[in-house]
């Protein structure tokens, strides 16, 4: 997951260079913040993206738990806008 990461953070520092003659001081250190910020955050997730596809049994459960969610939400949507 490490690797995915890294690429993640390539992709956003290429699209910030590519921006930088465009961009003030500090428009680039708010950038760079954005930056930091966004892989502290999306850590935790591919970490749990790659435990879940360890085990089908997990991925399986999780996908169903997710699906049964998604219906009470999209009940609870209708509720809300017919009421």
């Amino acid at each position: 997951m490490i690797e995915e990461i890294e690429n993640l953070k390539m992709i956003m520092v290429d699209y910030r260079n590519n921006a930088k003659k465009d961009l003030s001081d500090d428009e680039l250190k708010s950038v760079d913040e954005y930056i930091d910020k966004v892989i502290e955050d999306i850590g935790p997730a591919f970490s749990l993206i790659e435990k879940l596809s360890e085990s089908k049994e997990q991925l399986a459960s999780f996908k169903e738990n997710l699906d049964k969610h998604m219906k009470e939400n999209k009940w609870l949507e209708k509720l809300l806008r017919t009421s």
